[in-house]
């Protein structure tokens, strides 16, 4: 356990540009859900050591390149430079199994409220976008009604969560990019269209 937080066990991937002049201009925290056992574990690390995987030139990991793919849509934007202007967490505070069919117990959701609290208080995100449906009905109640958003074919609700004193970010969902029907053309609008309103609210409060 960190001493940094109480509640947190995986420590989350923060990119040297987070919080900084990066390519988002925003604050950008992409939430996942869960780890699993994949040969020997890394313990508190194993979410930077994944990511650290992901930026390597040669790596094939699908997860990886869907999710920036997600975020950046068409743009051109090396693995590098996305992964070092994002935050990257995973939700649930426990290896889950040894197998992706596994799922989260329910302690293992309510275990979790508090350590992502913790991370998006000391990180203070400006938008959270959540991996999987099934992870965002988990999420803390405390996150309450935002904006309806819509890409001009689908319109989805978002949550406003509390950071720092008087900040807060904005969250939605999208399927998780492991699921067998996730496609980056039919969810890239969203998250696009949920940055764009993350980006008008901190403007109209700055």
């Amino acid at each position: 356990m960190s001493t940094r937080f109480e509640y947190v066990y995986f420590m989350p991937w923060v990119g040297l540009n987070y919080g900084r002049k990066n390519h988002f201009k925003l604050n950008l925290m992409v939430l996942g859900e869960s780890h699993y056992r994949w040969g020997r574990p890394h313990g508190q690390h194993e979410t930077v050591r994944l990511v650290s995987d992901y930026i390597k030139p040669d790596s094939r990991n699908l997860f990886g390149r869907k999710v920036r793919q997600l975020i950046c849509g068409e743009e051109d934007v090396s693995a590098g430079d996305f992964w070092d202007s994002i935050l990257f967490y995973n939700y649930v505070q426990a290896y889950v199994g040894n197998e992706p069919q596994v799922r989260p117990t329910s302690s293992m959701w309510a275990e979790a409220e508090p350590g992502f609290l913790e991370v998006i208080r000391y990180y203070s995100p400006d938008v959270i976008v959540v991996l999987g449906k099934k992870l965002w009905d988990h999420l803390p109640k405390e996150g309450k009604g935002g904006p309806t958003i819509s890409d001009g074919k689908e319109e989805q609700g978002t949550l406003w969560f509390p950071t720092k004193k008087g900040k807060r970010a904005l969250a939605s969902f999208v399927w998780h990019p492991s699921y067998r029907g996730f496609s980056v053309s039919d969810w890239h609008p969203i998250v696009r269209v949920l940055m764009e309103t993350a980006k008008e609210s901190k403007r109209k409060k700055s």
